[in-house]
Formats: C-alpha cells, structure tokens, sequence
C-alpha cells in the first residue's frame, strides 16, 4: 500500500511527480529550514574567518591571495564557490555560509540515492530511501557542519559521490567519470581524499581483479587514468605536511572521538550493526564503501593534531549503515520498524532536549560546541566599543578574526600553534598585519583572546602588552583592555 502511494502521480499542469519524489522535496525544504534559520547569529570559529577572508581576497583579486601576498592554495572549488555566495548575498556570516548549506542538501541527495542502490532488488527501496534522506536532513552534524563558512561538508559530500558513482560504474561505466571528477573536488578540498586514489583507478583499469584492456583502450578512461595519476602525484608531497602522532596517541584520540558520541552513541552501535548485516547479505559494498571509509578512520586516528572536524565526515558512512539498519528490520520483519525509527529521531531531537540532542527538528541558534574549534567572539562585543577601536589602533594575537568583524587591526603579537616557539615571520599571513615583539609607545586597544594566549609558553611575552591597562569588556572567549 505504501509503495503504491510512493509510486502514484500528482499533475501539476503540462508535468507529473510522483509522491515519493514529492516528499523527498518536502524532507529537502524542512533541511533546508532548519540549516538556513539563524545562520549568521553564532560566531565564526576560528578557521571559518580564514576562509571567508580567502573567498573576499577572490572577490576583489580574482584569486584567493591574502594581502601579506600568500596564496590559499586549500580548498579552491570551496573557495571560489563561497565567494560566488559572497557576491550575491552579501560579505557577511550570511553570505560566507550559506554555500555550505547547499552542499548540505545535495549530502540528503546522496543519502537517498545510496539507499536506492543498495536496496535495488527490494519493492520497498523508496520508503527506505526517504528514510535515509530524513536521517541525514536532521541529524545534528550534518545540520552543524552545513551551517559553517568551512569546507567539511563539500567534503563529505565529494568523498562519498565518489564512492557511489564508483559503485554504480559496474553496471554503467560512464559513471565512472563522474566518479573521478568528484575524485578531484574531494582530493581538492582535503589531501584525505588522496585514499579514494587506488578505488578510482582500479575502476578505470580493471573488472574484478582481471585488467579489462577495453576500459585501459578507452580514449575517455585513459584521459580519466592520466587525469587522476597527475593530480594525485601533485598533490601526494601534501601527504609529508601532516604530522603524524604514536599508536599511543591515536589510541588517545579514539577515545576523544567517541567522547564526541555523547548524545548520538545509538548511531554508532546500530551503524555499525548495520554495515555487518548488510555487507553479510551483499559484499559488493565491502569494497567500494566500507574499506575506504575504514582506511579514512585509521589515518585520521593517525593525525597528530586532534580535530573532530577531520573525523566527521565519516558520519554519512555511519548515519547511512545507521538507515540501512532500520531498512534491514522492515524488510525481514515489519516495515512498522521504519516507524519506530522515526519516532526515535524525535523523541531524541531539540524537541524533548533542548540542551543535549542528537537531531534538530526546531530551528537553532548556537553553533556546534567543539573544544578543538575554538571561537573568538569579537562578533557580539558593544557596538559602542567597536566604533572606538576602529577609531584607534588596536593589537591582537589572532587578526584574521578581528579584520573580518571589525577592522584590519594595526599589530600582531606572534605565537605558534603548537606553543613550542615564536613565529619569527615579519607578517600574518592571513592579514599582512606587522608582528611586534614590544607594546607601541602610543595609546591602543588590545585583544587578548584566551586561544591564544594559553598557546604562548612563556606567558611574559603576551602579558607586557595589556599588564598596565584598563580591562574595557570582557566575554567568556576574551578580555579587551584600553591601553594609555
């Protein structure tokens, strides 16, 4: 009966929908509600601003160079797509993220279309396909890091459209070039995406473990091997740029990244109980979904530097073996089970916990409270105060955040991220501000924003430049003080 609605047409004039389709328009439009409402209220966090920079620096230049003369080299499609969103909707926290909510939609696409694929054979693919949409539209990650003026969700986004068109490519081998362009945003945006390097040239190459010399005589396949040799041979020095940590650490950091499954550890127990059960039932996806996301695990714990940011892509692997569960119950016992799962998507959403929710059903506000992306909450400081710094010079530790909100500021006080040494550049390279070593003999304003002050080892450094001035404001990211 379900099926029968899903498959039945509405005629709108001269064209025709089908239901499903028509609810998954709906689903569409609700994520696109929920990721558009508030946008730009919370603050940038730190990396959001460097982004927005480069995506102005585009706008103005043609190219994304920073005005100390450095080259943002990350993340061009990303960029270059932001700075198209800046040109229409404005040089704001509106116009800086907005981008990421549309690939943020085209991620629920991906999701629907997944499930398609691997429940082909089965007449109830449709509702399983919403289901899956539904999941991916209001899980709380997928609503957060498509909020950010950050380039996280294209990636999730290229990485897993690759996986699905190579997937596809058994059956239809044009599908393979998609694949490889989605290769090359992926690989683009993050050096993560050199992993999906041996799945699109084993496409291109072989069928099963066989070299399928019409694929290797192809015109079109051997543009796409060259195409993927020379981009991925150019980007592979990037790979020595990542700092590596111990097996001890990463051992810490799987311990870190599970923390984070504080509200949503169902996800992960049912995900992972469905990718077991799926892949008993059709291995085909062993190789072409679960072995690449698993390798993408394994280097992430490798990283030395923890950031939730480079283990959430992965949650479109989990949320959708999470679907593929609840699918998995409804075609052996009872598709009720489909509607158990989404009483269950709201009964643990903002709706019943306001403060502690896995998925997001009303409208937010806040961004996502992630230790490892701090924010410098210049944003919300008196209007008054700002009108008084831009009418006077102003020192910080971390510029690039207060030239967006407010003005390019007049010096900067280096530090290094790690904390182990002073950067002895001349320069910020994100503003071309001027370093100094010793407080200006003149009156100014300084920020002192607590990110960066703990990253100095030797706190007499940073404290000479506010020890004898006047605290003006003071929030829980930062202390202002007035300096005669």
């Amino acid at each position: 009966m379900v099926n029968e609605l899903l498959d039945k047409k509405f005629q709108f004039g001269s064209f025709s929908f089908k239901v499903e389709h028509i609810i998954l328009l709906f689903i569409l439009l609700f994520a696109f509600f929920i990721r558009v409402s508030y946008i730009d209220v919370a603050p940038f966090w730190i990396d959001e601003n460097i982004s927005s920079l480069a995506s102005l620096n585009i706008l103005e230049k043609g190219v994304p160079v920073f005005d100390s003369g450095e080259f943002y080299s990350r993340a061009l499609v990303f960029h270059y797509s932001q700075a198209l969103s800046m040109l229409i909707f404005g040089t704001n926290d509106f116009g800086a993220r907005i981008i990421s909510v549309l690939f943020g939609l085209l991620t629920v696409i991906l999701g629907y279309l997944f499930i398609k694929e691997m429940f082909n054979d089965s007449e109830n693919k449709s509702s399983y396909a919403l289901f899956c949409a539904l999941v991916l539209s209001i899980f709380f990650l997928e609503v957060f890091f498509s909020r950010q003026a950050r380039f996280y969700q294209l990636f999730q986004l290229a990485f897993f459209s690759c996986l699905y068109f190579l997937y596809k490519s058994r059956w239809n081998p044009n599908s393979v070039y998609y694949a490889v362009f989605c290769f090359i945003i992926a690989l683009d945006t993050q050096i993560a995406g050199i992993i999906l390097t041996p799945f699109v040239l084993y496409s291109l190459i072989f069928n099963e473990l066989k070299i399928d010399y019409k694929k290797i005589t192809n015109k079109l396949n051997i543009l796409g091997i060259l195409i993927v040799l020379v981009y991925a041979g150019s980007r592979v020095l990037g790979i020595f740029n990542v700092s590596t940590g111990s097996v001890e650490l990463a051992s810490s950091y799987a311990v870190n990244y599970l923390n984070f499954f504080y509200n949503s550890g169902f996800v992960l127990i049912l995900g992972l109980i469905g990718v077991f059960w799926f892949i008993s039932k059709d291995k085909r996806f062993l190789f072409y979904l679960v072995l690449p996301s698993a390798i993408f695990f394994v280097l992430v714990l490798f990283v030395e530097q923890f950031a939730f940011r480079y283990f959430y892509p992965l949650f479109f692997f989990l949320l959708l073996f999470f679907s593929v569960f609840f699918c998995l119950l409804s075609e052996k016992f009872s598709p009720k089970f489909l509607i158990l799962g989404i009483i269950g998507l709201i009964f643990v959403s903002n709706i019943i916990f306001p403060y502690n929710y896995a998925t997001i059903i009303l409208p937010i506000k806040e961004s996502f409270n992630d230790y490892s992306a701090p924010i410098i909450d210049i944003k919300n400081i008196p209007t008054e105060l700002k009108e008084k710094m831009i009418n006077n010079n102003v020192g910080t530790f971390y510029p690039a955040y207060f030239e967006w909100y407010v003005k390019k500021p007049d010096f900067v006080v280096p530090y290094s991220m790690s904390g182990r040494n002073i950067i002895v550049k001349e320069i910020d390279d994100y503003t071309g501000v001027t370093y100094v070593k010793e407080p200006p003999n003149r009156e100014y304003y300084f920020v002192k924003d607590y990110f960066s002050y703990y990253k100095f080892h030797d706190k007499n450094e940073a404290n000479k430049f506010f020890n004898e001035c006047d605290l003006s404001f003071k929030n829980s990211t930062l202390e202002i003080f007035y300096c005669k």
